[in-house]
């Protein structure tokens, strides 16, 4: 019988085909996890594997160049995923021996790969126990976009763009936040459960935990793999979702009787979070162009216990509607540049293209939404990226074209994230909430 694959073995392929074909690894993580039967342990320590290994790749490479005599670029690409893995347990796990990984990584290249390159690969990680070489990029790159792209594993065209917006402090300060890893937040549902009976069974369940500073709903864990396996969650208790994700939701300010369009509305968090807060005779619209995202609307709905709303599948750039809305929520599709802390996948995959791509789409949503609004009305526009592009940009070219809009300036309650500008913004190394904009558009009065 084959030996069941251990969570480095699946670490590797997972590692080897996100290198060939740049996806999401959490669904390869799910998808090989169907077939291998971890326990818990192993799962968490696969997840941190993958994603250790691509948040600072670039990082793993350099080092990996230094510890070769050779030219490293021409080593088989299976070999540098190796190089990665063990290097990132020697230098970030703790908890194991060195020289166990190196032994562990040895082995498995031994009898994965062929003898010759198990040779090279021990080689390579014993010069590093033996010489322990100075590892600080900024001694060895001379322009600041290589040190950090190095240092903190991002594309140099990425900390170009970056440097340019923000300057170099900025610039690295929100790298080093990006890296760390991330705590995870529970936004508790009233509907079901008290705030003080859920932390009553984190107590119970020996779960650390951290109350919000700014939302009372909510509360942060540093471990989501144990609350994963208990029933919370299909209970209906709770749901995972970053305390950035409320502050469009504050934005929107809803009154008892109005009408609420969200035009992106899968998977549903930001409207669920809506309906948790149990405005009276609010009546409320989901649309999402895709069919299977929308059932999870509907899913997280009968979850949680709330009222569903009238659901609708279509383009938000063609929205089949008629009636006019009070409220407009648009968490419009972007990059996700702001969540890189929970998702580093996110820093390889994406390009300047796909940034204006997204920039087209958000102003075509934005056009569509406007014609639907009521006089008077507020339209929300919201994006969990922090790239100008997609933010401030988009914003200003909309009220440029649409002088019967203005901004207006968010309750108090979000003055902390509040620029001169009344827009709000939150970031990693100023707020420990994921990166993320949002901005109130309120329709101007018709004349009398």
């Amino acid at each position: 019988m084959k030996p069941k694959a251990t969570a480095r073995e699946i670490a590797y392929r997972i590692l080897l085909n996100f290198d060939r074909n740049p996806q999401r690894p959490e669904e390869l993580i799910e998808q090989a996890m169907k077939s291998a039967q971890l326990k818990s342990k192993e799962r968490k320590f696969l997840r941190n594997l993958v994603s250790g290994c691509i948040r600072h790749r670039s990082y793993l490479d350099w080092v990996g160049s230094r510890l070769y005599t050779g030219k490293y670029a021409r080593l088989k690409p299976q070999v540098h995923v190796i190089i990665r893995l063990a290097l990132y347990e020697i230098l970030y796990l703790d908890f194991i021996p060195p020289h166990a990984s190196v032994n562990e990584w040895v082995g498995f290249t031994k009898r994965n790969l062929h003898l010759s390159l198990s040779k090279i690969v021990n080689g390579m990680l014993r010069n590093y126990l033996r010489t322990k070489p100075d590892l600080k990029a900024e001694k060895h790159f001379k322009y600041i976009e290589t040190q950090l792209a190095v240092k903190y594993s991002f594309p140099e065209w990425l900390i170009t763009r970056w440097l340019e917006a923000w300057g170099a402090s900025e610039t690295e300060k929100l790298c080093a936040a990006f890296n760390r890893l991330p705590d995870f937040d529970l936004r508790i549902n009233e509907r079901k459960i008290s705030v003080d009976e859920f932390e009553a069974m984190l107590t119970k369940e020996m779960i650390s935990f951290e109350r919000s500073a700014v939302f009372s709903r909510f509360v942060k864990v540093a471990d989501i793999q144990k609350i994963a396996e208990l029933d919370w969650f299909a209970k209906g208790f709770c749901s995972v979702q970053d305390e950035s994700a409320l502050m469009p939701v504050k934005l929107l300010e809803l009154k008892t009787g109005e009408s609420l369009l969200d035009a992106c509305a899968a998977p549903g968090g930001k409207l669920t979070a809506v309906l948790e807060q149990g405005t009276p005779r609010l009546f409320s619209v989901a649309v999402d162009s895709d069919g299977n995202r929308l059932s999870t609307v509907i899913e997280n709905t009968n979850r949680l216990g709330l009222e569903r709303p009238v659901m609708v599948m279509a383009d938000a750039r063609r929205l089949p509607l008629r009636s006019k809305f009070d409220k407009i929520l648009l968490d419009v599709p972007c990059s996700g540049l702001g969540t890189i802390r929970k998702h580093p996948d996110i820093k390889w995959r994406r390009s300047i293209d796909e940034i204006m791509g997204f920039q087209k789409l958000q102003l075509e949503i934005l056009e569509e939404a406007a014609g639907l609004l009521r006089a008077g009305g507020r339209m929300v526009y919201s994006t969990c990226s922090i790239d100008p592009a997609e933010n401030e940009y988009v914003i200003n070219m909309f009220l440029e074209k649409h002088k019967d809009f203005q901004i207006a300036a968010p309750g108090k309650e979000l003055a902390a994230f509040t620029d001169e500008n009344n827009m709000v913004r939150t970031s990693p190394h100023r707020h420990k909430m994921d990166g993320s904009f949002a901005v109130a558009l309120e329709h101007k009065h018709a004349s009398n």
